[in-house]
């Protein structure tokens, strides 16, 4: 499904040094614009036109988008992370004819602010929610010569097993409390006036009497003995008992 893209875009025009080298960002015309959620985005006619570009004075070739690194930056000085934007490769149809027509339009896969990924020792996902932005950002420009591009492969001749099911994973997760005021640690809903939450996950397709792995991460501040009790689809499943 390709995704609508919500976004402001900007002009800019800026120059950036990092660790003394000179950013992509140093030269020509950029336009800023963000993504809420991993998929496939689509900008077409329109959508350059809404930007402030000319789309029939544009050679759809020479058209790059970039994107800086997903997710929050390391804590540490000391861990390595993305000083600069990379290009990602994207595809333009309609772009043969160097000419970005009314039904020409750009497709590319674009990565929410959130991280997560699959640890092959637990059997299990690991997901980060990004404390510091609800979006992730793209930069799109027109240069010189011809930007990167989806390669095509064709199709392998042969018999090969169809792959029909896969591994997928839903989160919830809301930072609305910060004991402290300060610092990473954010919580989600109080039990206070109320003891429940009800928390519905829409995932298509489960295969019927597959295991379903359950993650949870709270927190009690209470001035009595307290506990919290786990339960998927009515059925019970953990207790959590704190002493204070």
């Amino acid at each position: 499904m390709i995704k609508k893209i919500r976004f402001v875009i900007l002009l800019l025009f800026a120059s950036i040094c990092a660790l003394g080298q000179s950013s992509v960002l140093n030269s020509g015309s950029w336009y800023k614009f963000s993504v809420t959620s991993d998929g496939i985005y689509k900008i077409d006619y329109s959508l350059l036109q809404k930007a402030g570009i000319n789309p029939a004075q544009v050679d759809p070739k020479k058209i790059r988008i970039y994107t800086g690194q997903t997710g929050m930056l390391p804590q540490t000085n000391s861990s390595s992370r993305i000083i600069d934007l990379s290009e990602i490769p994207i595809a333009v149809t309609g772009e043969a004819d160097g000419k970005f027509d009314g039904g020409d339009y750009i497709l590319f896969y674009a990565q929410g602010p959130d991280t997560y990924s699959y640890d092959l020792k637990s059997n299990f996902f690991s997901y980060q929610n990004n404390l510091y932005s609800d979006k992730n950002f793209y930069f799109l420009t027109i240069s010189e010569s011809p930007g990167k591009r989806i390669a095509q492969s064709q199709n392998l001749s042969g018999a090969f097993p169809v792959i029909d099911q896969f591994d997928n994973f839903a989160y919830y997760e809301t930072d609305k409390y910060n004991l402290l005021h300060s610092g990473r640690q954010w919580f989600g809903e109080q039990f206070d006036q109320s003891s429940q939450l009800t928390i519905q996950f829409d995932l298509a397709g489960i295969v019927p009497n597959t295991n379903i792995k359950l993650t949870s991460h709270v927190m009690a501040q209470s001035i009595t003995d307290c506990s919290f009790n786990l339960s998927f689809n009515n059925n019970f499943h953990l207790l959590l008992y704190y002493e204070c």
